[in-house]
């Protein structure tokens, strides 16, 4: 590469100006969604159903179900940004605090669940 007189440089074998590339990131698409089998339909509606149970009826028992689903996986997803164990420890119990009292106190303890529904409309639109 050798510089030229307008500030370029230019590729010394060629002879051609040296063009950066670019890359445009406002053009590209999000990826797709992956289809859920149905093993995984299945596991979201009975999720869904927790949480139905936990706004409408304030379940404890629906409530340890669907914190020991999660929390282990928060838990694990927290260490691997760089939490302690323990921070992360604290950190899921503050979380599934959080979620127990917006569920106990959202809209969704008067919303009937229709099939179909996702969590988050479930809980009236409360995400957490």
């Amino acid at each position: 590469m050798a510089g030229t007189s307008s500030g370029r440089s230019v590729d010394v074998k060629s002879g051609t100006p040296d063009t950066p590339t670019t890359t445009n990131k406002s053009t590209s698409q999000p990826k797709p969604r992956k289809k859920l089998s149905p093993a995984e339909k299945t596991a979201m509606a009975a999720l869904a159903t927790l949480i139905e149970d936990i706004a409408a009826h304030k379940s404890k028992a629906a409530f340890k179900k669907l914190f020991e689903y999660f929390a282990p996986r928060l838990k694990g997803y927290l260490m691997r940004l760089g939490s302690s164990e323990a921070q992360a420890e604290e950190l899921v119990q503050d979380v599934m605090l959080t979620v127990w009292r917006r569920l106990r106190f959202s809209i969704a303890a008067r919303l009937p669940l229709q099939h179909g529904c996702s969590p988050s409309r479930v809980t009236g639109g409360l995400i957490f």
